[in-house]
């Protein structure tokens, strides 16, 4: 009879007990950012279009980025692509930001004739896991 009562009190524990939470796979930060990167698209001005490149802040050589309207046109092929990355994760979702870099950009939209010398542009994105 106490075997029966002992079974019976462990199923119903086993029953009642809340499910073991299995863990997250852990994904690389840099698989993750390429995953939900944005598709950029850009219009480039038609005289000086390599000052619209996405490039890395450092692309003349120093980390001085109140130089690079100055050094932007010194040599194009200097201009390489990139585009900087941040992933947060939390246990239900990554927050991502991505960040542009311009060595030059100017506005005739929302102020005209402005000048922005070593310009970032970022996109923040939310994902759930």
């Amino acid at each position: 009879m106490i075997r029966k009562w002992l079974t019976m009190a462990v199923a119903l524990a086993l029953s009642v007990a809340p499910p073991v939470a299995q863990a997250s796979p852990v994904v690389p930060n840099a698989v993750v950012a390429l995953h939900w990167a944005p598709v950029h698209y850009q219009d480039t001005n038609g005289t000086n279009y390599d000052a619209d490149y996405l490039t890395k802040v450092d692309f003349d050589g120093d980390w001085f980025a109140d130089n690079n309207w100055e050094n932007q046109d010194d040599d194009p092929s200097r201009l390489t692509g990139a585009v900087y990355y941040s992933v947060v994760t939390t246990g239900t979702h990554w927050f991502l930001v991505y960040g542009f870099f311009h060595p030059r950009d100017w506005s005739n939209v929302l102020v005209p004739g402005v000048e922005l010398p070593g310009d970032v542009r970022a996109i923040r994105c939310l994902q759930r896991r």
